[in-house]
């Protein structure tokens, strides 16, 4: 606030840092409530590539609202005024009387507003009316305390029924837009904590082996010898956020008595390697990708070790099966932007036991994602796959 003026008439205006402070309040804060709303809305981890797309609406927000309401008030603002005269106080808001008398005064306080403070004047009949001026932003601003301080002792000085000792400010709607605002932050920090964040240095793999090379790197032979298996058959594709891969091995329906029985009846294993897109990195394609297939494993528990997530259990009883459920097992594990789904069914009559199944399965899943090389980075990652 600035007041001028020579003799007993006062000019309050707007002061220049008002319209400083709140383009730092509506140009920042807005863009930052709207990334913490979408870090908890959107499921998953925070992703860098939501950047683009926030950064657009953000743009087009400073470009239609902020900046025009920053050169209003840095010019036409500045022509608002009110006038503190022997008589009464001239030039209040538009929609309320032009003067008030002095001896009509019963309060002179700070109120808040969705632009910031201003002055409001309360009459002795319990009407009130906001000054043109002068306006203070949302920070903290002495000046304008001070000021409206000094406007209070000049309204009792000319006869103004106002009690000298009435709190000048309330810092009430400041301190609950403070809470909500450390609220929302503080779910959505919560939020990344938990689900973690994809940055463009993330490490990702760029290519992994196909499902049955894989299972033979992991050491397949060790766990079921070749002689007592026989394919069942392999799947590759390709698509625009996988490269998806699949093997499958059985028990062969005539088997050498002289071999013995095999440890195991089936054997199915899937590999997806995840790429980004325009919308989301591949390690937020294959957070989803796992989340979706974590819902397969029934009574899931955690594995460590095993990858950057992981769960063993069984096959859901609705989910049509090779076999009885109580002799599958399967296990879910990420590392990176790649994800290994096995189901391992042991032979029932004179095969594996349930534990040296289970052990298998972990084993199986554990050294195909340990020979998987996170050789590559998000940002690196989505430019040679756009090539």
């Amino acid at each position: 606030m600035i007041i001028t003026g020579g003799g007993e008439r006062l000019q309050l205006r707007d002061r220049r840092r008002r319209a400083f402070d709140l383009l730092l309040v509506e140009g920042l804060l807005p863009p930052v409530l709207l990334l913490a709303g979408v870090v908890i809305v959107r499921s998953g981890p925070a992703d860098y590539r939501w950047l683009p797309a926030l950064a657009g609406i953000t743009a087009g927000y400073w470009g239609l609202l902020v900046l025009p309401a920053f050169v209003v008030r840095r010019t036409l603002g500045r022509r608002r005024s009110s006038a503190l005269t022997p008589v009464g106080i001239e030039g209040l808001s538009p929609s309320s009387r032009g003067l008030i008398l002095w001896p009509e005064v019963a309060g002179i306080r700070a109120v808040w507003r969705p632009t910031g403070r201003r002055v409001r004047v309360v009459g002795k009949d319990g009407q009130a009316v906001l000054l043109s001026g002068p306006r203070s932003g949302w920070l903290p601003d002495r000046h304008f305390d001070r000021e409206l301080a000094e406007l209070r002792e000049f309204a009792v000085r000319r006869g103004a029924a106002i009690v000298t000792g009435e709190p000048v400010r309330t810092r009430s709607p400041l301190v609950a837009a403070g809470l909500i605002l450390v609220a929302v932050l503080t779910v959505a920090a919560g939020r990344v904590a938990d689900r973690g964040a994809v940055l463009p240095w993330t490490p990702v793999a760029a290519s992994a082996d196909a499902a049955c090379p894989a299972l033979d790197a992991a050491g397949l032979n060790s766990r079921w010898p070749a002689d007592t298996r026989e394919f069942f058959g392999r799947e590759e594709k390709r698509y625009d956020i996988e490269d998806y891969s699949r093997c499958r091995w059985r028990k062969p329906d005539h088997l050498d008595l002289r071999i013995g029985d095999p440890p195991f009846r089936y054997l199915t294993v899937t590999i997806g390697r995840f790429k980004p897109d325009a919308a989301s990195s591949a390690v937020a394609w294959a957070v989803g990708g796992y989340d979706d297939y974590r819902t397969k494993v029934a009574g899931a528990e955690p594995l460590a070790g095993v990858g950057d997530e992981a769960v063993i259990g069984a096959v859901p009883d609705d989910e049509p099966n090779l076999g009885p459920t109580d002799d599958e097992v399967r296990v879910l594990a990420r590392k990176g932007n790649v994800m290994v789904y096995l189901t391992l069914e042991r032979n029932s009559v004179g095969g594996s036991s349930m534990a040296e199944t289970r052990s298998t399965a972990q084993t199986l899943v554990a050294a195909m994602l340990a020979g998987v090389p996170l050789d590559s980075t998000e940002l690196r990652l989505g430019s040679t796959e756009r090539r």
